[in-house]
């Protein structure tokens, strides 16, 4: 069974004993700082899909207000802005869907904040 297994496991069952601190386990004597260390990737890559399903839901609601004519006449700087964020958030999407591992993907420094 490979570490990062050992150690999702040690998270689940403190999750399910109702334990917000995993220092309490006595088997994690050895494996502590990895499993302190997975515990907060988990977090961050839990927190990121939480972020990026929000800025979809919202990205494709303004996406078709944004691209109507009449909008982007009525309100030219805000069509703009919203141009540029909307580069951005494809750019950032299309370097996540060149990661295979989702992972790695999701934690890649600056996605978070960006969101």
């Amino acid at each position: 069974m490979s570490v990062f297994l050992v150690i999702c496991f040690v998270i689940k069952v403190a999750t399910l004993t109702g334990s917000n601190k995993l220092s309490g386990f006595r088997f994690m004597v050895g494996i502590r700082s990895e499993v302190e260390r997975v515990d907060r990737q988990l977090h961050l890559f839990s927190d990121t899909l939480d972020e990026w399903l929000a800025c979809q839901k919202d990205w494709m609601y303004l996406k078709t207000i944004f691209t109507a004519p009449d909008i982007q006449r009525q309100l030219p700087h805000e069509a703009k802005a919203f141009i540029s964020v909307d580069k951005q958030f494809k750019e950032v999407m299309r370097r996540t869907k060149e990661r295979t591992n989702a992972m790695q993907a999701a934690t890649t420094p600056g996605h978070h904040q960006f969101l």
